[in-house]
């Protein structure tokens, strides 16, 4: 990517500049909205990131022009703690987000896969038209073979039409960001801003400036415990509001929130108010890891193969349905975050025309090789109960073949090679 940083402040600019070009990207800088405009006319960015404060110069202002030079155009804004609710209105002004100062190098970076992500910029096209994908991991798939699995998402997606605060829970990497932005296109908040801001970074007067679109605080828990007893009279007296005539702004707004933390084990510690909870935990969703998703593995497997063959520039490839089972079989910790860089390094370094045992990662090999050699019973096992679960939730063979997504003819084998017929 193409980054623009606009920053009065020679320091912010290089901080900036080294986190963005560690990440292999290219930088131009401006300490001056003459600078930027000027630079902006000679060249195209993939980003920009702005200092609200520029001086002499507004932030806000040059926001303003550079949206009407390109309407499409990702803008970044910095800014400092007194000014996050001038950000909020930024946001409303066609910003794709704002960072608070000071920031981390990590935070930069995080930006810059959100960047990647978005659905916001253009897609390109190869010269034979087809699309290239943008995001840098694949969507997590938001529907599933397991009953469980998809409970949870039909409790949320059932949920998305009406404007009830909505509770995600699950570990990292399960993908509630991706269920966030599913509910919010669902909602009748769709053609509005979406915002995420962390827990951690919530303020009052951000809170005050929220009229309108869907406000997604992910890791609720690590909101300050001040904050949540304001937090709490602050979404009461949105509903509240909701009720009367005079505030049809507020109709239109949709609190979403996620954690990975147990939160009943943190109002126990006294780190989180049970009476917030309370109020959460209306439309709760609780989102299963991927080790719970046996059923949709291969899917999942051939989705994300797929996913990262067209990014990569690489003819299809296949998989190796033993691969699949080991890949089944693991804990995956980190789950969809784990998986796709597993994936990904299979992508990259297969030889043949399907991915092989050896194609994955040696380090993450290794974890599996003693995760499986300290269980308490071998794949073998673990395929058997697998198997068995399925045909007793099926009518047949073929219907159980079918959510195994293998032939009919291979899961017969199968039973046979494990004693199950």
């Amino acid at each position: 990517m193409r980054v623009l940083i606009i920053d009065d402040e020679a320091g912010i600019r290089k901080t900036t500049r080294m986190a963005i070009e560690a990440c292999g990207h290219t930088v131009v800088e401006a300490g001056n909205a003459a600078r930027a405009l000027r630079v902006l006319g000679e060249s195209e960015f993939d980003a920009i990131f702005l200092d609200l404060k520029l001086g002499d110069d507004d932030g806000v202002e040059l926001l303003t022009r550079i949206k009407a030079i390109n309407p499409n155009q990702i803008v970044v804004m910095f800014t400092a703690y007194a000014t996050v609710a001038t950000a909020i209105k930024a946001v409303k002004l066609g910003a794709f987000d704002f960072i608070p100062k000071p920031f981390t190098p990590q935070a930069i970076r995080d930006m810059l896969v959100r960047i990647a992500n978005s659905h916001i910029r253009e897609k390109t096209t190869t010269s034979h038209g087809r699309e290239i994908p943008k995001s840098l991991e694949p969507v997590v798939c938001l529907d599933s073979k397991e009953y469980r699995v998809q409970r949870a998402f039909d409790g949320a997606l059932k949920a998305a039409p009406t404007l009830a605060p909505i509770l995600i829970r699950g570990a990292k990497g399960v993908g509630k960001r991706s269920l966030a932005h599913a509910i919010h296109k669902r909602s009748c908040v769709k053609d509005s801003t979406f915002l995420e801001i962390p827990g951690r970074a919530l303020k009052k007067d951000v809170l005050s400036e929220l009229t309108e679109g869907t406000v997604y605080v992910h890791e609720i828990a690590e909101m300050d415990l001040e904050l949540q007893g304001y937090f709490l009279h602050w979404l009461e007296d949105v509903l509240e509001k909701r009720f009367s005539q005079t505030h049809e702004a507020i109709k239109r707004l949709r609190f979403i929130a996620s954690s990975s933390y147990d939160l009943e084990a943190c109002v126990k510690k006294g780190s989180f108010r049970e009476d917030l909870l309370y109020r959460l935990n209306v439309v709760s969703v609780h989102l299963p890891g991927l080790h719970e998703r046996a059923l949709d593995f291969e899917r999942l497997c051939e989705e994300a193969i797929s996913f990262y063959c067209e990014r990569l520039g690489r003819s299809v490839l296949s998989i190796n349905p033993e691969v699949v089972t080991q890949l089944r079989h693991y804990a995956w910790p980190e789950n969809f975050r784990e998986f796709n860089r597993v994936i990904k390094h299979a992508v990259t370094t297969a030889t043949g025309n399907a991915i092989e045992l050896h194609d994955l990662p040696i380090d993450w090999k290794k974890g599996l090789g003693l995760k499986l050699q300290h269980e308490s019973s071998d794949l073998h096992e673990h395929e058997a109960e697998l198997i068995e679960r399925v045909m007793s939730e099926s009518r047949n063979l073929d219907e159980a073949a079918h959510k195994l997504g293998i032939a009919a003819s291979t899961l017969y084998r199968k039973r046979q090679k494990l004693g199950l017929t």
